[in-house]
């Protein structure tokens, strides 16, 4: 009975420290051997069965001759949708700037690819970022955070899909930049507080 009249945060912090340190070990681990993974993906996999498609619409898309029949336009209905662009408007920018490809005009180079595999690795991190800030919002732990990161890099149809899927991984993403944005605005369930125009800014910029 003696050890329940300790503090609750000293008992916490005995039965959870040695613990604590394999979570943290082991999520570092996982989430350094997921990256080195996917940056040698992105090289050296090759080119998905869609890309190409999803190329080709975004081609049409900046050419001014995109219309809801086009590749991947028509649907169930007759509802036309833009397939990835604004993932692929990010890739074309860079190609750009690396001189892979010129400003309008996109290239199925394997140069060119692999800075749009890149770009969806960078995704990939951002992601793994924006849940581990999530977690820390939520609960003020640096552990749990990390674990959560690596929890999701650990999933292998998410780290698979980030090396080469041009629709997947962009939409995986915003929608989790948008989830911080709203944890970040709203506040913290443990009382964790930040300057309001802090928690605005990221909102925003999520």
């Amino acid at each position: 009975m003696t050890i329940l009249k300790q503090p609750l945060s000293k008992l916490r912090a005995k039965s959870v420290s040695g613990p604590r340190v394999l979570i943290v070990v082991a999520s570092v681990v996982t989430i350094l051997i997921t990256l080195v993974e996917m940056f040698r993906g992105a090289l050296t996999v090759g080119i998905g069965w869609d890309e190409p498609i999803e190329l080709g619409s975004f081609a049409e898309f900046i050419a001014g001759e995109w219309t809801p029949e086009s590749h991947w336009g028509l649907r169930e209905g007759g509802q036309g949708f833009l397939y990835g662009h604004s993932y692929q408007a990010l890739a074309h920018a860079i190609n750009s700037v690396r001189g892979n490809e010129s400003l309008g005009l996109v290239s199925s180079t394997s140069d060119a690819y692999s800075v749009r595999h890149l770009v969806l690795v960078l995704l990939f991190v951002m992601t793994l970022l924006a849940v581990a800030a999530i977690t820390y919002f939520i609960t003020t732990s640096g552990t749990a955070s990390l674990a959560t990161a690596a929890l999701l890099a650990a999933i292998p149809v998410f780290t698979g899909h980030a090396i080469h899927n041009p629709k997947d991984i962009p939409v995986a993403c915003g929608y989790t930049l948008l989830t911080l944005g709203c944890v970040s605005a709203l506040g913290s369930t443990k009382g964790y507080t930040r300057p309001s125009n802090v928690r605005l800014w990221i909102w925003f910029a999520a």
